[in-house]
């Protein structure tokens, strides 16, 4: 049965909210800030759905309704415009949904959007792992010259969505909300779908052969403190 898509919660608008200011802030308060804010923000995802073994059907309905109103169904996130960014994270944040690129495209956004210089990287995971599709990004968040630290931070949105018990139930252990590079193999981990039940589970990046990663998008600050999306080629 179609369930339409108007009947659904609408979360709250982001600009009644105070905007920080992280002009100076460090790349491990704004990946906080970040993940905090989605876990706000964000009340379902097709992909937390998948991990959780329930089902999609509704949402993946409202979520396409979602991208019809932004302009960007069909439309592949590496093809995107800025305009179509902007959209696309826009619907997101006013529904409040979207899955796991969605929830990291809008982290990336709320970082730039709130003054810092940047850039912040769309990271992709790639490679085999027999009997499951690879689906996974994360944000890698340049860091801020401004700023007390000379690190740069990583997030993984997706799992932060998740509660403690979830992580330790799918990982075996609970993910720093931010970490470094040299922590990666430590603290990242890629989802998969089971290609015969569509359910998700998490491996660890050992398990994964032909192991890749790499940026597939930007997002930054132009001179005039303008939000500029620039995807990569594929």
């Amino acid at each position: 049965m179609f369930v339409s898509p108007h009947n659904f919660n609408v979360a709250t608008a982001a600009d009644r909210e105070p905007r920080p200011d992280f002009s100076r802030s460090t790349a491990a308060e704004v990946g906080k800030y970040a993940v905090n804010y989605l876990k706000t923000h964000i009340r379902d995802s097709f992909h937390l759905r998948a991990l959780r073994r329930q089902d999609q059907t509704v949402l993946i309905q409202q979520q396409s309704y979602v991208y019809l109103c932004a302009g960007t169904y069909n439309k592949f996130w590496h093809t995107f415009t800025t305009e179509n960014f902007i959209d696309h994270t826009d619907g997101v944040r006013s529904r409040g949904i979207g899955h796991s690129v969605d929830i990291c495209m809008l982290a990336a956004r709320v970082i730039v959007e709130n003054g810092y210089p940047g850039p912040v990287h769309i990271y992709q995971i790639n490679g085999d792992a027999e009997g499951f599709v690879l689906h996974h990004v994360f944000l890698f968040i340049h860091v801020n010259r401004k700023s007390s630290s000379a690190e740069s931070h990583m997030i993984d949105p997706l799992i932060q969505m998740l509660s403690e018990d979830e992580q330790k139930s799918l990982i075996g252990a609970t993910q720093p909300q931010t970490f470094v590079m040299d922590d990666c193999v430590s603290h990242l981990y890629c989802m998969g779908l089971d290609e015969k039940t569509g359910e998700g589970r998490f491996l660890s990046l050992p398990d994964i052969s032909k192991l890749g990663m790499g940026p597939v998008a930007t997002v930054s600050l132009d001179a005039d403190s303008k939000i500029q999306y620039f995807p990569y080629p594929v």
